[in-house]
Order: C-alpha cells, then structure tokens, then sequence
C-alpha cells in the first residue's frame, strides 16, 4: 500500500483523521499519529525499519549535542551530514557505482540486491533541514524524542 492507494486515501486515512479528532489530549494525538506513521512506514518497507529508527535516534542526540556543545556544533552537523549522505549514497548509488568500477577495470563484481528504503530521501533531507535549524539556532533541539519522530515519519511517504 501506497499513500496513493484508494484504500489508503478513502478507508485508512479517514480513520485516522477521526480518530485523530476525537483525542483532546495534544499528546496522546502526537503519540498517536507517530504510531500509525511507523506502522504505516513498517508495512511498507518492513525491511529497512531499523534505518528510519535509527535516523530518528541519531537526528534526537545529533540535535541535542549541537545545542549542548556549542563549540563542536560544526563538527557534529559535519559528521550527521556525512554519516547521512553515506547511508542515502549506499541505498541509492551502491550498485551504479559497482557498475561503473566493473566497466572501467573490467572487473565482475557481483551487484547486491537492494530495495530502496521508503522515503529514505526524505527522511535524511527533513533530519539534514532539521538540524540545519538548531544549528543556526532558527529552533530548539526537540528535547522529546516522539515529537521529534512524528516529525520526520508524518505521513511523508
């Protein structure tokens, strides 16, 4: 299922959207709608799940650091960053990359079969924008890592 989906846009989204309404409570809705986004996120690339917690994770303590640690900030934005493009450049251009090193040294590397994490880009350029934020200090550092996880999964698939 895609967000695309006529289940999705008519049956599932509707629902949240209500049920969403009916809960008062700020914090329970947030809670609830980063639940229904990781679920959604983990029936859709299941697989790769551990990838999007793990940015959220290093994008929480990434944020807090650079808030706390003032005169390392650069050096840690430069390593989330860095970090950040390794992971996409993995997913995304392994193979390409494989293939170019095969042409050009007439080489037979076998290529890996890589399915492409949902929303990976995504995922990585809302955290890069995030902590570009608190860097220039436009924003605080998210001291509740799920505010910050709803965040980054809300439906940005």
């Amino acid at each position: 299922m895609t967000i695309t989906d006529f289940s999705f846009i008519f049956l599932i989204m509707p629902a949240v959207v209500l049920v969403n309404y009916l809960i008062k409570n700020v914090k329970i809705s947030n809670m609830f709608l980063l639940i229904f986004s990781c679920i959604f996120y983990i029936y859709c690339s299941p697989k790769y799940c551990f990838v999007l917690f793990v940015l959220i994770l290093l994008t929480y303590v990434s944020g807090i650091y650079i808030e706390k640690y003032s005169s390392y900030k650069r050096i840690i934005i430069s390593l989330y960053v860095l970090l950040s493009v390794i992971i996409l450049g993995y997913f995304k251009y392994f193979n390409f990359a494989l293939n170019i090193i095969n042409n050009i040294f007439k080489t037979d590397y076998d290529f890996i079969t890589l399915i492409l994490p949902l929303g990976i880009s995504f995922y990585i350029f809302e955290s890069i924008g995030y902590l570009s934020d608190v860097y220039y200090k436009k924003i605080n550092a998210e001291k509740n890592i799920f505010n910050l996880g709803l965040f980054l999964t809300f439906f940005q698939l």
